[in-house]
């Protein structure tokens, strides 16, 4: 046998329109949260550099996170990009309920069946 079976305690979302398998317990959140960073240094920033001469951040633009899981991503950015307003829509609410920042609203969204906006809501939309 070329495998080992562990067995874990693992939280993961009951949405059944999703096909998300990943759990979204604490160990999960504090993974993505590496990843966030390595993605943010790999990517030398949050938003490309051609995003960012584009759009106006420093001004004030309206912002969503498809996905938001811990809500990492966004509070990186009001660090950066405070006099933005923030989204986050997830199938899951593991955003990290300690901090409260007035720019971030979440909402509870499936990509897969339609998230809860109207078209042509916001300026940028991140995944």
């Amino acid at each position: 046998m070329n495998h080992t079976t562990i067995n874990i305690n693992r939280e993961f979302h009951n949405e059944e329109t999703s096909t998300y398998w990943l759990p979204k317990d604490e160990d999960e959140q504090q993974r993505l949260t590496g990843q966030h960073f390595a993605f943010k240094e790999l990517f030398e920033g949050n938003i490309s550099s051609s995003v960012r001469q584009t759009l106006d951040f420093e001004k004030g633009i309206s912002v969503l996170d498809v996905g938001c899981g811990s809500g990492v991503w966004i509070m990186d950015m009001v660090n950066d990009y405070p006099n933005c307003t923030y989204h986050g829509c997830d199938i899951a609410d593991a955003t990290n309920k300690i901090l409260k920042v007035d720019q971030f609203t979440y909402s509870h969204g499936n990509v897969a069946t339609g998230l809860p906006y109207e078209d042509n809501t916001f300026d940028f939309v991140h995944m």
